[in-house]
């Protein structure tokens, strides 16, 4: 069975409204998430930040996995897929996760799919900030009936977004 298609101006529009509804950043990135798997029909989503005090990228927010899953996953830069578009502020899409060494697969969802024989894309892209990336938003989807590289373009316009939303809070 075929995903449907992507509504990306509407997915567009309801995060630029989530973002602009609260001034508290966490659940403005929660709600993003959460759009992100609504509008995209995304399997899991996860927005990673860039905490100076440890030097990774930490899980601020995702759908799709447990919550100790999401908690335990943190990216060294340069690591896995996150941690290297953190480093180069340029996008990634997999068409087949499956089949790229790099996608380390921490929170254990391309094997939940391999188990339930659905094959996966994966699209990362960077989360615009000052002199670097302040994070980065990775979302798995099925690869039937979805079109990598256009979920790859709103996930750029999103977090473009989000990257001004945390600009505007001060992070």
């Amino acid at each position: 069975m075929a995903a449907p298609p992507v509504d990306s101006l509407n997915a567009l529009r309801e995060i630029a409204r989530a973002l602009s509804r609260t001034l508290d950043r966490a659940s403005a990135i929660a709600r993003v998430v959460e759009l992100l798997e609504d509008e995209l029909g995304t399997l899991a989503a996860t927005v990673a930040l860039f905490d100076p005090s440890s030097g990774e990228l930490v899980v601020e927010a995702a759908s799709g996995l447990a919550r100790d899953a999401a908690r335990r996953v943190r990216f060294r830069s340069g690591e896995g897929i996150n941690g290297r578009v953190f480093d180069s502020g340029r996008p990634v899409v997999l068409p087949d996760a499956g089949k790229e060494p790099l996608f380390l697969d921490r929170s254990g969802l391309l094997a939940a799919a391999r188990k339930r024989r659905r094959e996966l894309a994966y699209a990362c892209v960077a989360i615009p900030g000052g002199k670097r990336p302040a994070g980065t938003v990775g979302v798995a989807f099925p690869r039937e009936g979805r079109d990598p590289e256009e979920v790859a373009a709103v996930l750029e316009i999103a977090a473009t977004m989000l990257g001004q939303a945390l600009r505007a809070h001060g992070r």
